[in-house]
């Protein structure tokens, strides 16, 4: 029972929900290579913290962070299209920038990749983590945004917050000086 109601505290708490968005994209987005990155066998390498910081690196040399950081884009661009009425117009601006600069960036370093068979520099590499960093917290900036207003909730949600008001309008004698 107290699992169920975390789960819902999560979903009923703007912060909390975009928290789990941004956790869930990380950990599906890393998670899987970093168990490829574990040798199982001898024939794979030693079981020490460099050889699988090498294995976890080698995924990520030949541009191929560029795809989950254009999916990335895609999500924070629809996110701007679907809520565009939530948030702000420079909120928006931003979120087109950065999306379509980082977009077209990765369109660049996977033409240099050639298909993922040539390695990119460590600093280019290194700098798609960033990028992927900085649009995480964007998106969770926007998520958030999104997330906090009442008329954003579902139809049943804002059904109840409704008829909340009206019965404490109706408790104070019909009048509600703050609506």
């Amino acid at each position: 029972m107290s699992g169920r109601s975390f789960i819902r505290k999560i979903q009923e708490h703007a912060i909390w929900r975009s928290v789990a968005e941004v956790f869930f994209a990380v950990v599906f987005t890393f998670g899987p290579i970093a168990l490829l990155s574990v040798p199982l066998t001898g024939g794979d390498g030693d079981l020490s913290r460099s050889t699988v910081g090498n294995n976890f690196w080698s995924y990520w040399t030949s541009g191929e962070l560029a795809l989950p950081i254009l999916g990335l884009c895609g999500a924070i661009a629809a996110l701007a299209v679907v809520n565009s009425r939530a948030l702000n117009r420079g909120l928006i601006f931003l979120a087109w920038i950065s999306a379509l600069m980082l977009a077209s960036a990765c369109g660049y370093a996977l033409s240099k990749s050639q298909g993922f068979t040539q390695g990119l520099y460590p600093q280019v590499v290194w700098f798609g983590f960033i990028a992927y960093g900085v649009l995480l917290f964007l998106w969770l900036i926007l998520s958030v945004k999104a997330n906090s207003g009442v008329e954003r909730t579902n139809p049943d949600e804002r059904a109840n917050v409704l008829l909340k008001r009206k019965h404490e309008m109706l408790k104070e004698g019909g009048r509600n000086e703050s609506a």
